[in-house]
C-alpha cells in the first residue's frame, strides 16, 4: 500500500472490466500507457501508477550498473594527424595493417570527435589473435 502513496498520479483514459463473476478486475488504462488492475472501478479522474514508480526505480538501478567505457582523451578537435596516430596504435596493438582500420569522426558542436573505430579482421588475423 505504501507503494501507491509514493507513486505519481496519472489520468485515467479508460476502464475495462475483465474476469468472470466472482473474479472481476477493473483494468484502468492510464495516460502514461501503463495499466493498473483494481478490484473496483475508480471514480476519481486520476490514480497512482505503481508501474511508473517501479520503472523509475529500475532505471536508476540500470544507470548504476552501467560501466562507463574508457574514453581516449583528445584535444578539443581531432585532426588528421591524431587520426593517423590512433590508426597506427590500433594496427600495432592488433598486429594488422592500417588499411584494415576505419576511424569514425563526428562533428559535435563544431568540434570533431572520434565516435568509434571499425577493424576488419581476416580469418588468418582472427586465428592469430586467438592463438590457433
Amino acid at each position: 500500500m505504501s507503494e501507491r502513496k509514493k507513486a505519481p498520479r496519472r489520468k485515467i483514459t479508460s476502464i475495462q472490466r475483465t474476469g468472470s463473476w466472482g473474479n472481476v478486475v477493473y483494468e484502468h488504462l492510464l495516460e502514461c500507457g501503463h495499466t493498473e488492475k483494481r478490484p473496483r472501478a475508480s471514480t476519481a479522474p486520476q490514480i497512482s501508477c505503481t508501474w511508473c514508480l517501479r520503472s523509475q526505480a529500475k532505471e536508476i538501478e540500470i544507470r548504476a550498473l552501467a560501466v562507463p567505457a574508457k574514453s581516449i582523451e583528445f584535444d578539443s578537435s581531432v585532426g588528421e594527424i591524431e587520426i593517423a596516430k590512433i590508426k597506427a596504435k590500433l594496427s600495432h596493438k592488433f598486429s594488422i595493417q592500417q588499411e584494415q582500420i576505419e576511424i569514425s569522426v563526428v562533428d559535435k558542436f563544431g568540434e570533431q570527435k572520434i565516435s568509434g573505430a571499425v577493424v576488419f579482421l581476416s580469418e588468418g588475423d582472427v586465428r592469430k589473435l586467438v592463438g590457433q
